[in-house]
């Protein structure tokens, strides 16, 4: 699997003006990322695309609990793929596994897509 690097919600270039490529486990933690950090049915490719993660709210009670789900929910067309939430507050902090290599990671809501 190849894919295009995305960084800052745009295609990475190199300093000839080509698309920066990635690879394999890079390319399957970027689409995990881009797959939590979108609004389910907001991308017009496909609408099973994203979480549901704008609907839970942070009120104390089991709130990181009920992220991990929803997350998780979104994750399930990936293999050996799941999330742990590590922080949920003014920022989310979760943690990536996919076929055992773990990664850390801060996830932003992403806009229309």
């Amino acid at each position: 699997m190849i894919d295009c690097r995305i960084e800052n919600g745009d295609i990475s270039v190199d300093s000839t003006g080509r698309f920066v490529r990635i690879t394999e486990k890079e390319a399957l933690f970027q689409r995990v990322m881009i797959c939590i950090s979108a609004r389910l049915g907001e991308f017009v490719y496909d609408r099973g695309l994203g979480s549901r993660r704008d609907k839970i709210e942070r009120n104390g009670i089991n709130d990181s609990q009920r992220l991990e789900l929803v997350l998780n929910e979104a994750l399930a067309r990936f293999e050996n793929t799941y999330v742990t939430v590590l922080e949920f507050s003014e920022k989310i902090k979760v943690k990536i596994c996919i076929d055992g290599e773990c990664r850390t990671e801060e996830v932003y809501m992403l806009g229309n897509l």
